[in-house]
């Protein structure tokens, strides 16, 4: 399991490390396929290090004290954030986009949206993609190793099948269903479990998340991952009223696969090489499951931007390191008490 106190190879895989350690044990390892799906949902053991994938397991059990999701769903996280926004003098430009970052001397100074409005600022922050950035602020104006590594990102190659229900097909008790042992590794995750209102009454809501394989067939992983769901849950075609399925290859939010060469502190830092200019996303620099990828940017930009404590990051708090190793040594102990028991 995850120590802070060691520093796990970033550059094997984690086929080659469970492999190397593990030898001959092919459940161990389609259970580790398992939990990277889970964690990530567009990675496998061949494309994602062994160091996240360990440091993953000890994150994934951390969140599911805490299970759930957002009552109302992203619909009220984006309502709360324009609360936020507003409520603190801010204000929302919609029914326009960012056209440019304003540049002065080498430093951003605001943007300029596409209706002509110029908007000044201290500070810029920029949640739009590698793509977009490369497009917003110039080639020109970039470094040129920078400009490569943006364009040599390897992006995630994932799909969701969003599955509406006359009844739940994980039953009333879960909210959770992880496949193994299949051809595809299924993730299927149940929304409506926690918040039934975001389906109309008496419906119910399924998401099943996928990595696609090459050559990234869509008809051919639609027909592939529907087939499985039905011997998975025989009431499938009685139970599905609709499926909406959703294809990500490279796209925004997927342009940087959090993989091997592309994890942890190999991601972007939050400091731009423009000045004034600082970066958000999923492209940033961030450690353990998929989700917290995101804030941890978000709080290393924070810290970058005002220099407060409160944000600096967890992982990189004494208290939070000192929680995780402690954790990693109670597994240590379960292994080895495992080991004495099976000989």
């Amino acid at each position: 399991m995850y120590d802070p106190g060691v520093n796990y190879p970033d550059d094997m895989t984690a086929r080659q490390y469970i492999e190397r350690y593990f030898p001959g044990n092919a459940e161990y390892l389609r259970y580790v396929e398992t939990i990277i799906t889970y964690c990530f949902a567009s990675q496998t053991v061949d494309t994602f290090s062994a160091n996240e994938t360990k440091r993953a397991i000890v994150d994934a059990l951390e969140q599911m004290k805490v299970w759930g999701t957002a009552v109302g769903g992203t619909a009220a996280i984006v309502e709360g954030l324009e609360r936020v926004i507003t409520g603190h003098g801010g204000w929302i430009a919609t029914r326009t986009q960012v056209e440019s970052v304003l540049l002065e001397g080498g430093r951003a100074v605001g943007v300029k949206l596409k209706d002509g409005r110029r908007i000044r600022a201290s500070v810029v922050v920029h949640n739009a993609g590698m793509r977009r950035l490369i497009q917003l602020v110039g080639v020109d104006n970039l470094p040129g190793e920078y400009v490569r590594r943006l364009k040599g990102a390897v992006p995630a190659v994932v799909a969701a099948l969003i599955l509406v229900l006359n009844q739940p097909l994980l039953g009333n008790e879960h909210s959770l269903l992880h496949s193994m042992g299949w051809e595809r590794t299924l993730n299927s995750y149940a929304p409506t479990f926690f918040d039934p209102r975001l389906a109309p009454a008496g419906r119910h809501m399924l998401d099943v998340f996928w990595v696609m394989q090459p050559p990234y067939d869509l008809k051919h992983e639609l027909e592939l991952v529907r087939a499985q769901l039905k011997e998975i849950f025989p009431n499938f075609d009685q139970t599905v009223e609709l499926q909406v399925p959703m294809f990500f290859q490279g796209s925004w939010t997927a342009e940087m696969a959090h993989r091997l060469g592309q994890s942890g502190s190999q991601r972007l830092d939050p400091v731009s090489p423009i000045p004034g200019l600082y970066l958000v996303g999923y492209d940033c620099i961030g450690y353990g499951m998929a989700g917290d990828i995101i804030p941890h940017g978000v709080e290393k930009a924070l810290y970058r931007i005002l220099g407060d404590p409160q944000y600096k990051a967890e992982d990189e708090k004494t208290s939070a390191r000192l929680e995780k190793w402690v954790k990693s040594m109670l597994f240590k102990a379960l292994a080895v008490g495992q080991r004495l028991n099976v000989r």
